[in-house]
């Protein structure tokens, strides 16, 4: 009897998907097609659609992880990619919890800019807030490794999760777009950023604070990404 194949239920990691022998249908020729002709982009889709899985598979293509991608669309791309590989900031925003206070939102996103400056062996200043914290790691990270790649997961979750205080969710909307707005000033030292979400919150002033990136949510091409 032919044993079946098992199936990624619930997996969220392309490293243990591919390792562990898991059906995966190929997305990265249209990861790979994102990567070469564009550079910053926002992408929405509903929960459990795999926006977390495609965030992984970028992170390993731009790391050059490239035993993970035999057979692949993407092969050739991430074994020459393996030679040069690029630094990787991921930035989950449902991995700090329920955000209940600016504070907590703060201490999250400096964690994980503390986090990156440790894996890239860059020194960053204490008790700095994390919106200007995050150009000092980048252009520290760029003048010893070379630009950064940048890949933000959930970026609405700390407002989804307020949606019912209208005084926090205005003061998460302004740290936010604090946030983001310093990612803007950084373009030499970002060769490719992607931020993902479940909803266009148009009137946050996130969307005009980073009015460069390029929606694919609704482009045809793009469809079946995820």
């Amino acid at each position: 009897m032919t044993q079946r194949s098992k199936l990624p239920l619930g997996i969220q990691s392309f490293a243990n998907l591919r390792q562990r022998g898991y059906v995966y249908v190929d997305k990265t020729a249209l990861l790979q097609k994102l990567i070469q002709e564009g550079e910053w982009y926002f992408l929405a889709r509903p929960r459990r659609f795999g926006k977390s899985l495609t965030i992984s598979t970028l992170e390993a293509m731009f790391a050059g992880r490239a035993e993970l991608f035999r057979g692949l669309a993407a092969e050739a791309w991430v074994t020459a990619q393996s030679k040069r590989p690029f630094p990787v900031l991921r930035l989950d925003m449902s991995a700090f919890g329920e955000i209940d206070s600016p504070q907590k939102l703060e201490k999250g996103l400096t964690y994980s800019l503390q986090s990156f400056a440790d894996r890239y062996d860059v020194t960053l200043p204490k008790e700095t807030h994390c919106d200007l914290l995050l150009p000092l790691l980048l252009q520290a990270v760029w003048q010893k490794h070379g630009q950064c790649v940048v890949l933000i997961d959930e970026y609405d979750n700390p407002l989804l999760s307020n949606l019912e205080d209208r005084h926090l969710l205005e003061k998460i909307r302004k740290q936010l777009r604090s946030f983001y707005m310093v990612i803007k000033s950084c373009p030499d030292y970002i060769r490719f950023l992607l931020i993902t979400g479940i909803s266009k919150f148009t009137k946050t002033g996130i969307f005009s604070a980073l009015n460069n990136l390029v929606d694919i949510s609704m482009e045809e091409e793009f469809a079946t990404l995820l």
